[in-house]
């Protein structure tokens, strides 16, 4: 059988299972809190698109509140399609809305795999390696769990992966047509997060150093020229079409939107490294740590190989690195321009490095890039090359047994993963980091406290409801969210309190690993 027929027969195989393990699974999650502040979002924007009420975006009392005022300058183009979507399918009930936003959300996170295997075989010429980088990707619990209810971060990550690919697709031939496709693919990302005006920096970084090959070697640029100028104009052009926030005072509401990057109105507290910490003072290192102790140690090996082989490439034959290799420029400035922006500004990020989640492809990248350095040297072993290349891969494997098996075993709470770094068992991780900050075991708990409490009417007491929401109409019904002296039942996932309840008052618990992450308490004397 063909290389051909393999690469289609096995990556045809792995996109199929994963599509169907979405459409499998997608009912499972709870709702996090994003979901709910996004859907207003998206509700303003369509109103305004729809009918012109722009009341939600001007009004004196939304500017007063935290959230009202950081989300009206978030991007708004994959919360407006979502409820544009919502409109047209015609759904009323919260669970159908929920349901369908977690089956979308998966689908934009499908596509940017897909690009991202492009793009893996694009640059290595190698359909294995970039089905083990799709493979890095999906088996990467916390990536997977957001997959489906983070309507931020995880949509941004795969249109970044689409426009990193469009871009390549551009700079290989410089039409009009490929630019304004690839101006196109920036404006949606600029309008999902503002960072997504990294990526025409990069294309212009990239595209500057090739203009001025072709003119040195005395071929006219006029065209390609021309079309890095398309490009740009329908950067411009998409992101004020695509945010409607911007068409009224377009400069003014961008300016807000981009101070508005790192100074998020969040005044919250983060358990981190066992101390809680007001969310606008946390160290610089936090993102590193949490980066290193919620990624899979296999990857942060093989990534460390791969990063160390790229500058020294970088280093050593700048130019030429700048002209041949496009997409690993992309990526490493994808990766590193990020985290040091945060650094350098101190901007305020906080629920782990979700914010800057859009840099975990890169980083997968050159994991992939020290699998290819690995297998290079040990082709060179000269005898045991073979057993050594054999044993690599065996290793290999068994890693991914291992982190695929905790995605079963933690299903459908992946998002509380952490690896060894962290701490010995989850019980000893959940006193020094922040858990289930989004509350998605909520979901379970109060579908535990419904089979546990027949009660027509039970009054609970909670940090969020919003996970009601996605429960059956009939369910959800006999619900009642009320202040802890009202209720009869308190549930607690941790959040600002990461110490012990009453045992005495426990009615039941969810537990990952032993360990508790969400609790169901009675209330004495009700």
């Amino acid at each position: 059988m063909s290389r051909m027929k393999w690469e289609r027969i096995v990556s045809g195989t792995f996109f199929a299972v994963l599509l169907i393990l979405g459409l499998t699974v997608y009912k499972d999650y709870g709702v996090s809190w994003d979901e709910g502040m996004s859907r207003t979002n998206g509700t303003w924007n369509y109103n305004y698109v729809t009918s012109g009420d722009r009341e939600s975006f001007d009004s004196k009392s939304l500017q007063a509140t935290q959230s009202g005022y950081y989300e009206r300058y978030y991007g708004s183009a994959f919360d407006l399609g979502l409820v544009t979507l919502e409109r047209v399918l015609r759904l009323t009930d919260s669970r159908s809305v929920y349901l369908m936003r977690h089956l979308a959300t998966f689908g934009v996170f499908y596509l940017g795999t897909l690009a991202f295997y492009w793009l893996l075989r694009r640059r290595f010429g190698d359909w294995r390696l970039a089905l083990l980088g799709a493979v890095f990707l999906v088996l990467s619990p916390r990536l997977f769990a957001d997959a489906f209810y983070n309507p931020k971060d995880l949509p941004f990550l795969a249109l970044v992966q689409i426009a990193l690919a469009s871009m390549i697709f551009f700079l290989d031939n410089m039409s009009w047509q490929r630019a304004l496709l690839h101006g196109l693919a920036c404006a949606l990302c600029i309008d999902i997060r503002i960072f997504g005006l990294l990526l025409p920096v990069i294309t212009v970084v990239l595209a500057v150093p090739r203009l001025w090959e072709l003119h040195s070697a005395g071929q006219r640029v006029r065209a390609n020229t021309a079309s890095l100028g398309i490009c740009l104009g329908a950067i411009a052009c998409g992101t004020y079409a695509f945010w409607p926030l911007l068409w009224t005072h377009p400069v003014t509401n961008f300016l807000k939107a981009l101070r508005a990057l790192g100074r998020v109105p969040w005044s919250g507290t983060i358990l981190y490294i066992g101390q809680v910490v007001p969310a606008g003072k946390l160290p610089w290192h936090y993102l590193f740590v949490w980066i290193a102790i919620t990624t899979p140690l296999l990857y942060l090996i093989l990534f460390a190989a791969g990063l160390i082989h790229c500058l020294f490439k970088a280093l050593t034959h700048p130019w030429r690195w700048l002209l041949e290799d496009a997409l690993e420029v992309a990526f490493l400035v994808t990766l590193t321009a990020p985290l040091a922006a945060v650094v350098i500004l101190h901007s305020n990020v906080y629920d782990g490095w979700r914010h800057l989640y859009f840099t975990y492809p890169p980083l997968l990248y050159f994991s992939i890039l020290g699998v290819a350095i690995v297998t290079s040297w040990l082709s060179r072993l000269g005898k045991v090359a073979v057993p050594a290349r054999v044993l690599a891969a065996l290793t290999v494997v068994l890693c991914l047994l291992q982190v695929f098996w905790t995605m079963i075993r933690y299903h459908p709470l992946q998002n509380i993963y952490f690896n060894q770094l962290a701490g010995r068992n989850l019980t000893e991780i959940r006193r020094r980091f922040e858990m289930d900050y989004w509350g998605l075991s909520q979901r379970k708990a109060l579908e535990r406290l419904l089979a546990i409490d027949p009660s027509p009417a039970i009054r609970v007491s909670a940090p969020t409801s919003i996970n009601a929401a996605i429960l059956p109409p009939a369910l959800r019904n006999r619900l009642e969210f009320t202040k802890p002296e009202s209720a009869t039942y308190l549930i607690s996932f941790y959040r600002w309190h990461p110490e012990d309840y009453p045992q005495e008052d426990e009615v039941d618990s969810i537990r990952v690993d032993g360990a508790k992450i969400c609790v169901i308490q009675r209330i004495r004397g009700k």
